[in-house]
């Protein structure tokens, strides 16, 4: 089938989505509460008592009984969902595939399908937008006429409802959505906006996993899927520089998620204008993808587990947030019958000192996930090991600083095994870090440095589709 818009060869990286457990159906949504508490429910459609039936809105009900329906579906906390859904159709059969596939064409909101009417920065309310151009009513309309589902996503960071202010610009944004609609009525779409710096933020892609694994099945059934090839994305965050007729552009966020997700992706003037073979800058950031891997450890000329293994032992762990210790523990040294003794679970680094004294009197072999970032820090964990005399040694991870922030990000991810901290815990460790001697004391097998290895696996649940799916997170971009 001739796609409706022009073909732009962009080498993305394309991959095929599986429903994740991450999420809940939004039909359980109307029945049960996500890990955190919805402070939004108000807004956002909160069904009230667990025990009722839950409430079908028209666009779930019946083709035969769906009138014209426009509803702030209930979301997760940082997520609103709205629906202009007068009508439904059945998506495709893919061909030889067996399963059935929706063509998408997504679109970012501001700067993308509309623009400030009074030129100010920023709109003065609710009615203060018009069309990006002339073209795009009528192409949105057309385009869903031809077989695209049509799917809005924006970042709107800021609209979470914190305080009397927030709430009125919550309820002004949503008013203006309301009219957008109302200029399109019937024309169905769905919208997703983030509200906070979370998984859901472009370029992250919690919006596009939430319509793949909540939204499709909840309309047509387990099964559905996006077609990636015949869908694609609009949007201006694409890097570009100032240009004739044109400002900076404000990120490369739109341009990002959609290399993210595997689509083809269009600018504004490509779609709606008349510039359809724009060249667009190369990407700027980082990926781990674009990194080398190295040996898993250095020095190899001794192994990282000694055979046999000592009856007790401490490995200390130094590294940064998000540097990988955690997980490096539970790959190579859980398995070994080492005990694993962190601060972000006990508390305080005097209850995990205690807890290390406990478990060497015990006989036990135990590692220190802790950041352990100077001197005197290790120096009351190398004294432990010198009362019992038992052997320490220290593990560095030296991961490249960009590399760490990344997987900060990536722990955003509810799949993620690991905890996101804020970026001034990244910059704590930086700055009062000092690198670790083997003259400190550790003399039970000195100071090994571990590097980037690459992708090293989901941990528990992992494998299978599910597995290739977190390793395509992981190496895309993540800001």
């Amino acid at each position: 089938m001739a796609l409706p818009f022009p073909l732009l060869s962009l080498s993305t990286h394309i991959f095929k989505p599986t429903r994740s457990l991450a999420f809940r159906t939004m039909s359980n949504l109307a029945s049960s509460s996500f890990k955190r508490p919805n402070d939004d429910e108000g807004e956002n459609g909160g069904e009230g008592e667990e025990n009722k039936k839950p409430k079908l809105f028209a666009m779930f009900a019946p083709k035969s009984s769906t009138s014209k329906e426009s509803a702030w579906l209930k979301a997760p906390p940082s997520l609103l969902h709205f629906s202009n859904f007068p009508t439904s159709s059945p998506p495709e059969e893919s061909s030889g595939s067996g399963n059935k596939s929706v063509k998408v064409a997504f679109f970012d909101l501001d700067g993308t399908l509309i623009r400030v009417r009074s030129g100010a920065k920023w709109p003065k309310g609710e009615t203060d937008w018009i069309w990006w151009n002339d073209k795009v009513k009528n192409k949105i309309v057309q385009v869903e006429k031809d077989g695209w589902k049509i799917v809005l996503i924006t970042n709107q960071n800021g609209l979470r409802i914190q305080t009397d202010k927030n709430l009125n610009k919550h309820r002004t944004w949503k008013n203006k959505i309301h009219l957008i609609a109302a200029n399109i009525p019937s024309t169905p779409f769905q919208l997703l906006a983030a509200l906070e710096k979370d998984h859901f933020r472009k370029p992250m892609t919690g919006m596009f996993d939430y319509y793949q694994d909540e939204i499709l099945p909840t309309l047509y059934g387990e099964g559905v899927e996006v077609d990636l090839e015949s869908s694609f994305y609009v949007g201006d965050a694409a890097g570009r520089p100032a240009r004739v007729g044109g400002a900076k552009d404000h990120g490369d966020g739109d341009r990002k998620w959609a290399e993210n997700v595997g689509l083809r992706f269009y600018t504004p003037e490509m779609y709606f204008g008349n510039l359809p073979n724009e060249i667009l800058p190369p990407l700027e950031g980082f990926r781990p993808r674009d990194l080398t891997p190295g040996p898993l450890y250095t020095p190899t000329s001794t192994p990282l587990l000694p055979s046999p293994l000592p009856p007790s032992e401490i490995v200390l762990f130094v590294g940064s947030p998000g540097s990988g210790k955690s997980h490096f523990f539970r790959t190579f040294f859980e398995k070994e019958g080492y005990a694993r003794v962190n601060q972000d679970e006990l508390g305080t680094r005097q209850k995990c000192l205690k807890k290390v004294e406990e478990l060497v009197k015990e006989g036990r072999r135990v590692v220190v996930d802790n950041t352990n970032r100077d001197a005197l820090t290790r120096s009351s964990y190398i004294a432990i090991a010198n009362a019992h005399s038992i052997p320490i040694r220290c593990i560095l991870f030296t991961l490249p600083p960009l590399l760490s922030a990344h997987q900060n990000l990536y722990r955003l991810y509810p799949s993620s095994l690991g905890s996101h901290v804020p970026l001034i815990a990244l910059n704590s460790f930086k700055s009062a870090y000092e690198e670790p001697k083997e003259e400190e004391g550790f003399g039970g097998g000195g100071v090994k440095k571990v590097g980037f290895v690459g992708w090293m696996g989901a941990g528990e649940g992992g494998g299978g589709e599910g597995e290739e799916r977190e390793r395509k997170r992981w190496e895309g971009w993540m800001s």
